[in-house]
């Protein structure tokens, strides 16, 4: 409804126009979140394939996914450091976005 030009709306659009609000907000705050994480695993990807290659490692050790903050690899039993190497990199990979707090990385052995 329109009262002497301007717009009036009743309790209900009132409601809805705040959870739209509301809703794009987190969209926009969760979005520098997203996008710094998929940096974050980009990085450490190519860190991590040129870590395989300059140590010869290519056909022994195999990235077999990459999802949201994972990197699936596989890799010969005598490569037992493997682990705290994926670990070092994934880290130095968010340390070059990430510069005023550290970014932990886990890394864990499983059987297939």
């Amino acid at each position: 409804m329109k009262y002497g030009g301007y717009n009036s709306f009743s309790k209900e659009q009132q409601n809805e126009h705040r959870k739209t609000g509301a809703y794009w907000e987190r969209m926009a705050r969760n979005a520098v979140t997203q996008g710094s994480g998929a940096v974050i695993l980009k990085i450490a990807l190519k860190n991590l394939f040129d870590y395989i290659i300059d140590n010869n490692y290519f056909n022994k050790i195999k990235i077999v996914a990459a999802v949201h903050d994972e990197i699936v690899c596989t890799f010969p039993e005598e490569n037992k450091d493997f682990p705290k190497i994926l670990e070092q990199t994934m880290e130095n990979a968010a340390a070059v976005l990430v510069h005023k707090l550290p970014i932990p990385a886990e890394a864990s052995v499983g059987n297939h």
